[in-house]
């Protein structure tokens, strides 16, 4: 039985403390929960901290990597963020914001509150104590990753206090979280049994330590948390990579951390990503060229390299496996996908005679595949008959993650030896990936290697956004139109390939968009909070 079954229980009857008001840091004080009544026994505890679960990061943080280079939304409004065309009113910032900040005010209340309770077991307390730090650590990592300068605090606010408080340099609130993730790792525990697997371990601590450092670019800390997991030997790499993000892989050794999903329960409509014809989706999100031509051969060469087997007539053979395993790929000439056997997905103005009949043709809706390219992640055929009832666990953390930070962290120290090359050979020579075995250079040469495993590795899992703004490769790599597939015209196949550019959005990255604007409505009840 998967835990989300109890989170969702917790859900129903403790969610009110979290507040889902308009705004965020003018509520008043937390009174929906009786402390005379509520407070009162080690269950009640367990129902506070099951709700926290709900703000580990879903299926939305995949949504990231859609204003990154690697994927967009097939509509054009969803692009709005990287044409350039956003403000501090913006939704997704508001909402973004908030849902952090209801975090951080659930698990104040939580870890005030729970002192009210006399008779509970130590470990316990500790334990659930461990868990409400790490939400607040890592929402204010999130915090701190989207807008730079926040407010922090560590207790409930008065609505006086929320109405006048300042922003924190974010560097005192990397310390914070630093400090917090060190101290709560010892309080929990290394695993857990059926059916609580889903709890955060020990190791998860480590291991987001070692990510939240990454992206404070404190590379030593991230360096000694990655080597704490590592050194755990509980986590392996699963052999099929493809199953990782399927039902058949979920809960594998791979995993660290996760959150938890159940159809008819709890589900995602995630499976609405998927193309239309044979999976149900709408075709939501679209990836981009640039992801696919970073595959390497099955040879562990790149696409451009000059002695590369790539055949430009059959370009998705002999690939590096990962790319069939994440991207739905068309099959060159023929207009058709490889799975689910789709209709043509070229744009159907090059189908003589033909207007539109496919349902997955290229910006064929306000919804279709705008680069001929769908990801592929995550949909599993089993969700192909009713995309609003996904079940399939999110990895917020897996091993491969961890093996590539440590080599990050000891790249960018100037640490190159024998264990960054081992780290990233291990995630390369995955049983069902198996691509030839790097060896070591200089840290021009370590850091593209690293960089290049990581696009490959984790893409359409929600880190490419943030990997590409901490390395400040944005501001050059987010410019201009959207590459998409090449294909052969149907009709007028003589004239040779052709290639889909996306016009329709031009990405326009400034130097400001590092960071997103604090919401306009917050600065509006608080000047202080205007930077």
């Amino acid at each position: 039985m998967k835990y989300i079954r109890y989170i969702a229980v917790a859900l129903i009857g403790v969610v009110p403390l979290a507040g889902c008001n308009d705004d965020l840091l003018d509520k008043a004080p937390i009174t929906t929960l009786n402390p005379s009544t509520f407070w009162t026994s080690e269950d009640d505890a367990i129902l506070a901290v099951n709700a926290l679960y709900a703000y580990l990061p879903g299926y939305e943080a995949i949504s990231f990597d859609k204003y990154s280079d690697i994927a967009v939304s097939s509509s054009i409004g969803g692009n709005d963020y990287i044409r350039g065309q956003t403000s501090s009113t913006e939704p997704m910032f508001e909402n973004d914001w908030n849902r952090g900040y209801d975090a951080v005010r659930a698990a104040n209340y939580l870890l005030e509150n729970i002192e009210l309770i006399s008779d509970m077991n130590a470990d316990l307390k500790s334990r659930i104590i461990g868990e409400a730090r790490f939400i607040r650590a890592l929402r204010y990592t999130y915090l701190v990753a989207h807008f730079g300068d926040v407010p922090f605090f560590e207790k409930t606010m008065t609505p006086e206090e929320a109405a006048t408080i300042g922003l924190t340099d974010k560097e005192l609130i990397w310390d914070f979280i630093d400090a917090e993730l060190s101290d709560i790792a010892s309080d929990l525990p290394v695993s857990y049994d059926e059916p609580e697997r889903e709890r955060i371990t020990h190791g998860a601590a480590l291991a987001f330590h070692a990510r939240a450092m990454l992206y404070a670019g404190r590379f030593a800390k991230a360096r000694d948390a990655a080597k704490a997991v590592i050194d755990l030997n509980v986590y392996e790499l699963h052999d099929n990579y493809a199953e990782l993000f399927q039902y058949v892989g979920e809960n594998n050794k791979e995993v660290i951390l996760q959150r938890g999903y159940a159809q008819n329960i709890l589900p995602t409509n995630y499976p609405d990503q998927g193309p239309k014809a044979g999976f149900n989706g709408a075709g939501r999100t679209s990836v981009t060229r640039t992801l696919v031509d970073e595959y390497e051969t099955s040879t562990g060469k790149s696409i451009t390299a000059g002695d590369t087997d790539w055949d430009y007539f059959d370009p998705y053979k002999n690939r590096d496996p990962r790319l069939q395993a994440t991207v739905w790929l068309p099959v060159f000439g023929s207009g058709t996908y490889s799975d689910f056997r789709l209709n043509t997905s070229i744009p159907f103005d090059t189908r003589p005679g033909q207007s539109g009949d496919s349902p997955d043709y290229v910006n064929g809706s306000n919804v279709a595949t705008t680069t001929g390219f769908m990801v592929k992640k995550y949909l599993d055929p089993l969700d192909a008959s009713n995309k609003d009832n996904g079940g399939i666990n999110f990895i917020n953390i897996r091993y491969a993650d961890v093996l590539l930070m440590y080599a990050e962290a000891k790249i960018e120290l100037g640490e190159i030896d024998a264990t960054v090359v081992d780290a990233i050979n291990e995630v390369r020579q995955r049983a069902s990936v198996n691509l030839p075995a790097i060896g070591s250079g200089d840290q021009a040469t370590m850091r593209a290697q690293v960089r290049h495993e990581r696009m490959v590795e984790l893409a359409m899992e929600g880190l490419r956004f943030y990997d590409i703004r901490r390395w400040k490769t944005a501001l050059d790599i987010m410019q201009g139109p959207i590459p998409g597939m090449v294909y052969l015209p149907l009709g007028n196949e003589s004239a040779g390939p052709d290639t889909i550019v996306w016009e329709a959005t031009v990405r326009t990255y400034a130097e400001a968009d590092y960071e997103f604007p604090i919401p306009f409505r917050e600065t509006q009840i608080n000047p202080n909070l205007i930077k």
